[in-house]
């Protein structure tokens, strides 16, 4: 009878590696391609607009001449936007009209601001875009696009000579107000950057003069 020896005792093998947790998802501007791709100019989205290429429920943007699709309005951003227009609307703007979500038209980009200050009648527009000469005071609600408003939306109102620019803050519950841009320059900015907190009244300047207050708790949700 033969012998069959058993075989020798395997090695443990070594649990899978359990992969860590990713980091939270952080919101910001999409990466532009590493391929050639053909931005557009103002006129060029204007005219896709007119032949229906583009229509009003793909909600698209023309930003520094990419066409970048404009985040969902969940219901806080939309309660912050009546309550801006609300509020806004209190105020004395002699010479002034407040304009809800229309585009202004910048130099290579076309947003849509969710509330502006715009200087002279509303009548004076019906032929003609609103331009930055025209706007005294930009106002953008901001959720999971903060970051955004922030960087890419900021520096484009400040190249363009936006006197004020106030975001709604609904993530972290503030109003933070910029002022005194530094038009066209190697980076955009504006020198003046204030944060007011629930408590807090912000202090409405059109160009220069304060023309009433608003309370913070007011205008958030």
């Amino acid at each position: 009878m033969s012998i069959v020896a058993a075989p020798p005792p395997s090695a443990p093998t070594a649990a899978p590696a359990v992969p860590s947790p990713l980091p939270p998802a952080v919101w910001s501007p999409p990466a532009v391609p590493t391929l050639p791709m053909r931005r557009f100019s103002v006129d060029e989205y204007d005219r896709m607009i007119e032949v229906g290429i583009l229509t009003s429920d793909e909600r698209i943007e023309l930003i520094r001449g990419w066409l970048i699709p404009q985040m969902s309005k969940n219901l806080p951003h939309i309660a912050g936007t009546r309550r801006a227009r609300k509020q806004f609307a209190r105020l004395q703007l002699v010479g002034c009209f407040l304009d809800i979500q229309d585009p202004i038209r910048l130099l290579d980009s076309k947003p849509e601001p969710d509330l502006m200050v715009v200087r002279g009648g509303e009548e004076q527009f019906d032929k003609r875009a609103i331009l930055p000469a025209d706007v005294a005071l930009i106002l953008e609600v901001a959720d999971s696009s903060i970051e955004f408003d922030r960087t890419w939306k900021l520096v484009m109102y400040a190249e363009a000579g936006i006197r004020a620019y106030w975001i709604i803050n609904l993530a972290d519950h503030c109003v933070e107000v910029f002022d005194d841009p530094t038009g066209p320059a190697p980076e955009p900015a504006y020198r003046s950057q204030q944060t007011f907190k629930p408590g807090d009244s912000v202090p409405v300047v059109i160009d220069g003069h304060e023309v009433g207050r608003v309370a913070v708790n007011d205008l958030l949700p």
